[in-house]
């Protein structure tokens, strides 16, 4: 139970693998099934598989938005480069799609769920410090 993801590293992809996301986690690391697999390891890529796999209806009530997308309470918007550029507590925390197309649709997700459950965005459990301020979901 979890969410598939791919990592990306030095260019090369690596085989899908599944990532467990519980609410429960705490601290800034966001753990992928062991706690040596944390944000430090920052290159992921956001797929329209996922989007499709696990919609963010209904104020992000699926896996990855609960954990994710909804506690990050922030409006999205994409930049030049084609990141999807959030904000929490001030910093900037930058995604990146697999295409310009899932770019814009994990863009709307983002926004609609941080309108639909503001109140979690409270819960983001990341400092946001600056070793942190750039990953790739």
């Amino acid at each position: 139970d979890g969410v598939p993801y791919e990592e990306i590293v030095a260019g090369k992809r690596r085989s899908s693998i599944t990532a467990p996301i519980k609410p429960s986690m705490t601290g800034y690391l966001m753990k992928f099934g062991s706690k040596s697999h944390s944000l430090r390891r920052r290159f992921f890529v956001l797929t329209g598989s996922m989007l499709a796999n696990y919609p963010l209806r209904q104020g992000g009530r699926d896996r990855i938005a609960t954990w994710q997308l909804c506690l990050l309470g922030s409006q999205a918007h994409i930049d030049r480069s084609g990141a999807i550029v959030v904000y929490i507590r001030g910093e900037e925390i930058r995604f990146i799609a697999d295409d310009h197309k899932a770019s814009h649709e994990w863009a709307q997700a983002i926004n609609v769920a941080a309108t639909l459950e503001p109140a979690r965005s409270h819960l983001c459990p990341m400092p946001c410090s600056s070793r942190v301020s750039r990953f790739m979901i």
